[in-house]
């Protein structure tokens, strides 16, 4: 199955802020036997102050479990959550932490293996208008297994955004 349950609150008109809670849940046996359920929780807070989008709050964190057909357990274990405070009309900075581990993880004499991927990416965006964005980050991501020197990744990303055509309006 797959329902997913979300709650949502907008502005009352007086502190122009609004939310969105989100939780998913999916599982499924495939025709070899093979198991997976992934359990999630997400959620958005928006606060406006007249058109401007002042404060911006996303975080996501889910669990997965596949249990192979004759083989091991595999779990992982994953979140993320993005603050963004505008600084004008047409910027904003935002910082973005990201998390990941595989609890499953073992040693080759079975023991569990400690382990801990995560990331710190500030952003700086440019909302040249409703139909374009530019986007500018940097990403440092570090991965750590016990028992291995900790892998550090650093990279700096452009993203440019463009909407063409007719789009829905946004209610939230």
């Amino acid at each position: 199955g797959f329902p997913t349950r979300r709650h949502g609150r907008g502005g009352d008109g007086h502190d122009g802020g609004g939310a969105q809670l989100g939780l998913t849940y999916l599982a499924r046996t495939d025709h070899t036997g093979e198991r997976m359920r992934i359990v999630g929780a997400d959620f958005t807070y928006k606060k406006r102050q007249g058109r401007l989008l002042a404060w911006l709050l996303q975080g996501e964190a889910y669990h997965r479990y596949l249990q192979p057909a004759a083989l091991p357990l595999s779990e992982e274990i994953g979140a993320y959550f993005y603050a963004q405070r505008a600084l004008g009309e047409q910027w904003a900075a935002g910082l973005r932490l990201d998390t990941f581990t595989t609890p499953s993880l073992r040693l080759s004499n079975g023991e569990k293996r400690s382990n801990l991927d995560y990331s710190l990416v500030p952003v700086i965006t440019y909302k040249a208008s409703e139909f374009s964005t530019v986007r500018f980050a940097y990403t440092y991501s570090t991965e750590t297994r016990e028992g291995d020197s900790d892998r550090i990744e650093q990279r700096f990303e452009l993203q440019l955004v463009a909407v063409l055509g007719s789009h829905p309006t946004h209610d939230f």
